[in-house]
């Protein structure tokens, strides 16, 4: 999967809507959304939601049942939010489809 910094991004508005990857975040903060989410779930992704003021923003952890049961094609997700300080070292994964095209090192 395509991966990049946070702090790529050309403008902090850009910032709204990319993934972060779970293993390369601080520990403390996989401490945090480890003891959100339930036993019986997992984790699908952890989104950068919404910009708020004092370089914070607003994470979107995503997740599903272990054991989802379709009823009707329907998938039961939760979504847990919070907010944290930004880091621009953390580590986003996806294509996030803006063409946008990274400078290299």
């Amino acid at each position: 999967m395509a991966w990049f910094l946070y702090k790529d991004q050309p403008s902090r508005k850009m910032r709204v809507g990319i993934c972060l990857r779970y293993r390369s975040l601080p520990k403390d903060l996989q401490k945090r959304i480890k003891k959100m989410i339930m036993i019986d779930e997992s984790l699908i992704f952890i989104r950068v939601a919404e910009l708020k003021p004092k370089n914070q923003v607003l994470l979107e952890v995503w997740t599903e049942p272990l054991f989802n049961s379709r009823h009707n094609d329907y998938i039961h997700y939760s979504v847990y939010v919070f907010c944290v300080d930004e880091n621009p070292e953390w580590v986003c994964e996806s294509d996030i489809g803006r063409g946008l095209v990274l400078k290299k090192r």
